[in-house]
């Protein structure tokens, strides 16, 4: 596992959307949302940024409580389904690249974390993965992790 320290993910104007999706859909969600931003007459200007904010397991599936983080080319009004975030800012975080199945992305969570923990980091935030790539299920992300840098 190779994970980069000190990085920083930020961007200004920005759309949230919070939903629920099955683990095995989580895919086709972000492609859905590259697919049809126009609607709302807004263009992605950076990788869209998810994070997992729950995670409810069922005997036959898994639902996942997420907020989608989407750069956008401007301002707009918030709304019952999306909010405007004039600004995003991760920093001092930790860094894995991924490349693998979508609905794996949540198992990176795990691994971000105790490596965070064997450095004796304090996570501050939820991971946050920067989708750079993906292809029905297949994707290629980097999951940032926001740490406590102090050494006491």
């Amino acid at each position: 596992m190779n994970v980069i320290e000190n990085q920083q993910l930020w961007f200004d104007t920005a759309l949230s959307y919070r939903a629920r999706v099955e683990k095995d859909s989580f895919g086709d969600m972000i492609s859905h949302i590259y697919d049809n931003i126009s609607v709302l007459g807004l263009e992605i200007t950076d990788s869209i940024v998810v994070t997992v904010c729950e995670e409810v397991r069922e005997p036959k599936r898994t639902i996942l409580g997420v907020e989608f983080i989407v750069p956008v080319n401007k301002q707009f009004e918030s709304n019952c389904h999306y909010v405007f975030k004039p600004h995003f800012k991760l920093e001092n975080a930790v860094l894995l690249k991924y490349c693998g199945k979508a609905s794996e992305l949540p198992e990176t969570r795990k691994k971000l974390r105790e490596y965070a923990l064997e450095k004796h980091y304090s996570p501050l935030t939820n991971v946050y993965f920067s989708i750079k790539q993906i292809s029905g299920d297949d994707v290629v992300a980097n999951a940032y992790l926001g740490v406590d840098g102090n050494t006491l």
